[in-house]
């Protein structure tokens, strides 16, 4: 797609349902701009993706330091709706890390996020050839009703 003749990318899901598009740093709404600058410090601020929901809409951008890469989701007014971090098993909590391996199968991804201040871990397993995906509180607890 070309927007005032520069090229973005779009995702659209299989059944058609529109997903997001690529933004620029200076697109955005200034106090999305202000939140996002402010959390890259001196880190990479990377892409942004514009998405919309039944809640409104978001802004999803990726911020790469010395420690890894992160998505921060920020509201149309700035605040930070949530982030999520690509983490190593070990530094999940202990019980976190006892429960993925009393599911068995071979870990893919754990990420931590943090969204209205709770934390969960997603985790993508492989187990009998497909993929399987658990939401984890801090405790080893299913965090899915």
């Amino acid at each position: 797609m070309t927007k005032d003749g520069k090229e973005r990318d779009f995702s659209v899901l299989a059944d058609g349902e529109f997903l997001g598009f690529d933004v620029r740093l200076e697109d955005v709404p200034a106090a999305v701009r202000k939140t996002l600058l402010a959390e890259a410090d001196n880190a990479k601020l990377g892409d942004i993706t514009q998405t919309t929901d039944d809640d409104g809409v978001y802004y999803d951008a990726e911020i790469t330091d010395a420690t890894g890469t992160r998505t921060v989701s920020v509201t149309a007014d700035g605040e930070i709706d949530s982030t999520e971090r690509t983490i190593a098993l070990s530094a999940a909590p202990e019980a976190v890390q006892s429960a993925v391996k009393d599911f068995g199968g071979t870990l893919v991804e754990i990420s931590k996020v943090i969204e209205d201040n709770d934390v969960t871990y997603d985790i993508e397993i492989r187990k009998a050839g497909t993929k399987q995906e658990l939401t984890l509180k801090p405790d080893g607890k299913s965090a899915e009703p």
